[in-house]
């Protein structure tokens, strides 16, 4: 299973004291020349104040529906400080203006990043689902508003329909979905998919249905299947491995609620496997295959015969979470102060556990990556954004520091 990825994301300004305001204007040809730059300590006053050891509480049921309104927090320019102007009147400069080794330090943002995440649930509505169905459809904002805790952008896709036109459904409300009607509407991170899906066809259904939802996910986004249903599917794991590969080249990560357990049953000396008994019914039968997915791809493994479900959303959803990695693209914000030297930018990595960092290398754009941590900017021109190269970011533990000089105008 991956490793729990805390990603904080530190941009810190090295800026003169005599700096002066710049509106937000930055060029990109400003030289360095010789001059040092004095590299800003981490170990100085703590000017943001974030504590990285909060961990996300649990799923409030009673707090879901206001939760997921809430658009993702803005990881930018979170933590500021205020940098005091020295007594002495700014240098005039006749050349390029200097950038000052006397410098103070800003940490201009301080937040846990992750990956963007996209959810594909595939719920089984045949005729013994009705219990199950049900508590799908009160818990699903609940689920949703975790990922808010935790500032994850995250979108979810429901696949599920009632049966010949009547029977079982799963009927998703707001603020997840767009309208408190059932059949619903789509919202701005929810798509339904109206495919009715049996005792032991998930796996065919989400294949068939790809190109339906395809357009909703994201290239740059880590993707999870959640598969419930009480039966076996009638596919095996390495089919549906090989629908997936070209499609995610990147891989998936799946989570299941079945039957995790199997037990004979006896009447008039004519016996049967079936799967657990619970509150809700017994199972069909065990869901082997899904379990195989789950354990191949790190995901979770829940029982649908459990009484209480809340649990098993919060589980699943805590392993979303541990799923998502480095985010790749990190947005450049305004100087404070002065104007940005683009040349100088220093984009280091450290490890999970703090203790070894390394400088990225800078490329002229994405198709001078290759192997190693390295970056490059959006725009070489005009940057707008620090992009990190496909093997720096994703699926990876440890954090990223960004450092800019400033110089004045």
């Amino acid at each position: 299973m991956r490793m729990l990825q805390l990603v904080w994301v530190v941009f810190v300004f090295v800026c003169s004291q005599g700096c002066v305001a710049a509106g937000g204007g930055a060029t990109a040809d400003v030289a360095r020349g010789g001059v040092d730059t004095g590299r800003a300590s981490l170990g100085g006053e703590d000017t943001g104040e974030v504590d990285a050891d909060v961990e996300p509480g649990p799923l409030d049921t009673e707090s879901a529906d206001a939760a997921v309104d809430a658009e993702p927090a803005d990881t930018e320019n979170d933590a500021t400080a205020d940098i005091e102007p020295a007594d002495t009147e700014p240098a005039t400069d006749t050349a390029e203006p200097p950038v000052d080794d006397n410098c103070e330090q800003l940490t201009a943002v301080a937040e846990r990043t992750y990956a963007p995440v996209d959810i594909i649930w595939a719920i089984d509505t045949s005729g013994s689902m009705g219990e199950e169905a049900a508590i799908l459809q009160s818990q699903m904002n609940a689920f949703a508003a975790y990922f808010e805790t935790v500032s994850l952008d995250y979108r979810v896709i429901v696949i599920a329909d009632v049966e010949g036109g009547t029977g079982i459904d799963v009927c998703v409300p707001p603020p997840l979905s767009g309208s408190p009607s059932c059949p619903e509407s789509d919202g701005p991170r929810y798509r339904r998919i109206r495919h009715w899906v049996g005792s032991t066809d998930a796996l065919e259904v989400i294949d068939a249905e790809w190109n339906n939802f395809a357009d909703f996910l994201r290239p740059d986004a880590e993707t999870h299947f959640i598969v419930v249903s009480d039966d076996e599917s009638q596919r095996d794991a390495a089919w549906f491995r090989v629908q997936m590969a070209p499609r995610l080249p990147d891989g998936f990560t799946f989570h299941s609620i079945v039957s995790l357990t199997e037990t004979e049953e006896c009447f008039l000396f004519i016996c049967d496997t079936i799967g657990c008994n619970g509150p809700n019914g017994s199972a069909e039968a065990r869901g082997s295959t899904y379990i195989r997915l789950s354990e191949l791809s790190g995901g979770v493994a829940a029982s649908i015969c459990d009484a209480e479900w809340t649990p098993i959303f919060a589980q699943i959803a805590e392993g979303v979470v541990r799923g998502a990695g480095l985010a790749c693209s990190y947005a450049i914000p305004a100087a404070p102060f002065g104007e940005i030297v683009y040349e100088s930018v220093r984009v280091e990595f450290l490890s999970a556990d703090g203790t070894t960092r390394v400088a990225g290398a800078q490329v002229a754009g994405v198709s001078a990556c290759s192997s190693g941590d390295q970056w490059y900017y959006d725009n070489n021109t005009a940057p707008t954004t620090i992009e990190l190269c496909p093997n720096a970011c994703g699926d990876r533990a440890g954090s990223i520091e960004i450092f800019f000089d400033c110089i004045k105008v």
